[in-house]
């Protein structure tokens, strides 16, 4: 139980790590599709704008009535009125205009159309004594150097006073082939802007929205602030990451806050629409949910160590029991460890090598002897019954390996496994047995086993499923035994005899008919003709045409 619940729980915290990190990479493309598409759709109305004041442009420096001022410098008390009558239509035909101002430099004429209580200065301005008293001096210094800017390009402004302040953008109209005719400029209001913006922004506490251009920096910010208090550094690192031609976000510190950007791709004026939010903002949220679970998560495993610590008090046992404890979960849990070990030991006894095969029982014993002795009747006979089997194969007779086997281990009184000493003692009796017997088997005997296996071989070469297995069953003994023995005496193995004397039939074929060598091949146990091929040549240093061909010239 306590296992299970520190497993949920530790899996629960990952869980939540992992979960934290996902969700903060999903938010911040999402933050990126969701911005630019509001930064677009700024970016959409601000060129609308721009170009209905284009229009306007158009239409005023057009207009018959305002020709006469612009082009003309017609300044007699009926044109004046009728001019300015018609720019005070333009004005207010469009709220976002809050002032257009008509100049011909020739005839030091202004003409001034003002819907905005920031200048109360309306009306007309003779000579240059009366514009010089112009209160928006600003706008007089651009409008005399007005080829200086582009047409209908916005040029961000902010005028001051005692009292306030008043963020605008100005726009003015010329005629490049007209030398030094009129030239209007029409003002919006920055106030249409930022309603523009934050109608776009969906958390107006936290985000910051900008417009960037690379000729002017930031044309306008809001909060208004913003821009100031991120200071040089942090524009320096706007604009680097503002390199990018194309809409994108970047995740980049500014102000030495880690903050998510978003941006656009620059308009027709070479603005750059740019929204920013603290990374801390952004993921809020998902990590005060991550801490949420994490905090449960670790209560759990909490409560459960000290169920268990509080559980497990009455229960603890000598450190015997325990010793007894793990060696049961060791043998049992684990069944890597008995059974491949039950299986070289009888691997080693089917070798002869008796010895080996006592020193890994020993091994075994020491390890697993008190789960053994109190607990599992059917590992100890199940050993009994390998080795007896082993030894049946190896002592080729029943009779004899009877007599060197194990005897049958008998339950004690109480259903149990008995004295695991007296046990123990007729294993180790066994091995000293088949000690006995792997040493002092005749030696006679041992020249008619290798005897009667060449003389099987040499009968049964021709079978291709002829091997040391098959050979053994033969002589009644175990494969691995069998080789042994053969090799010890004969100095080869018994597959490498069998090898031996297909190549040697083999060759006599080769010289003796004119047999395909796919057909001797066959003859001789290996239908397969290109291991027959490598077999030949690895035996006489030829392949089986050229040593066919040599025999054949010897004759």
């Amino acid at each position: 139980m306590f296992a299970s619940v520190s497993v949920i729980s530790v899996t629960v915290i990952l869980l939540c790590v992992s979960f934290s990190v996902a969700s903060t990479s999903a938010l911040s493309k999402q933050f990126y599709y969701t911005n630019v598409e509001s930064l677009k759709q700024v970016q959409n109305t601000v060129t609308e704008i721009s170009n209905i004041t284009a229009n306007i442009g158009y239409q005023i420096y057009d207009d018959v009535a305002i020709q006469k001022l612009i082009l003309y410098g017609e300044t007699d008390a009926f044109t004046v009125a009728n001019a300015l009558s018609q720019i005070g239509n333009y004005r207010r035909a469009f709220p976002f205009i809050i002032s257009i101002y008509v100049l011909n430099p020739e005839n030091e004429f202004l003409c001034v159309s003002n819907g905005n209580e920031f200048f109360k200065d309306s009306g007309i301005y003779r000579g240059r004594d009366e514009i010089a008293n112009f209160g928006d001096t600003q706008a007089m210094e651009i409008l005399e150097n007005c080829h200086v800017y582009s047409q209908y390009a916005p040029i961000p402004r902010i005028l001051k006073n005692d009292l306030t302040s008043l963020a605008l953008y100005s726009y003015v109209k010329y005629d490049l082939l007209a030398g030094g005719a009129g030239v209007i400029m029409i003002n919006i209001s920055g106030e249409w802007l930022e309603q523009i913006v934050q109608n776009e922004v969906l958390s107006r506490d936290q985000y910051a929205t900008l417009i960037f251009s690379d000729e002017l920096g930031v044309v306008f910010s809001n909060p208004r602030t913003y821009a100031d208090g991120i200071g040089y550094l942090g524009l320096e690192r706007l604009r680097g990451i503002l390199g990018d031609t194309a809409d994108g976000y970047s995740v980049a510190d500014i102000d030495r806050t880690k903050s998510l950007v978003a941006y656009t791709k620059p308009d027709k004026n070479g603005w750059r629409y740019v929204r920013i939010i603290p990374y801390y903002v952004l993921t809020k949220d998902t990590l005060r949910l991550r801490n949420t679970v994490v905090i449960l998560a670790i209560l759990v495993l909490a409560f459960a160590v000290t169920g268990f610590v509080i559980g497990s008090l009455p229960l603890l046992r000598p450190l015997d029991e325990m010793k007894l404890l793990i060696d049961k979960s060791r043998i049992l849990l684990n069944e890597n460890y008995y059974y491949p070990r039950v299986s070289n030991i009888n691997r080693l006894l089917m070798m002869g090598k008796a010895q080996e095969a006592r020193e890994e029982y020993t091994q075994l014993m020491d390890d697993s002897y008190n789960y053994i002795k109190d607990n599992e009747w059917s590992i100890i006979t199940k050993l009994a019954a390998t080795l007896n089997q082993s030894v049946a194969k190896v002592a080729g007779k029943q009779k004899q390996g009877r007599e060197l086997g194990i005897p049958p281990i008998k339950k004690s009184a109480d259903g149990g496994m008995g004295d695991i000493g007296e046990i123990d003692l007729e294993f180790r009796r066994f091995f000293d047995r088949m000690e006995e017997f792997f040493s002092t088997k005749p030696m006679e005997k041992k020249g008619d086993l290798v005897n009667t296996i060449d003389a099987i071989i040499c009968r049964e070469y021709p079978d291709p499923s002829l091997c040391a297995a098959k050979i053994a069953q033969e002589v009644h003994m175990s494969g691995p035994w069998a080789n042994k023995q053969y090799t010890d005496l004969k100095g080869e193995s018994i597959p490498d005899r069998i090898t031996a004397i297909r190549m040697l039939r083999a060759g006599e074929l080769l010289q003796s008919t004119d047999s395909p060598v796919k057909d001797i091949a066959a003859a001789v146990g290996i239908p397969n003709t290109t291991y027959f091929y490598r077999l030949f040549k690895s035996y006489h240093g030829q392949t089986p045409s050229a040593y066919r061909a040599s025999h054949k010239a010897g004759q």
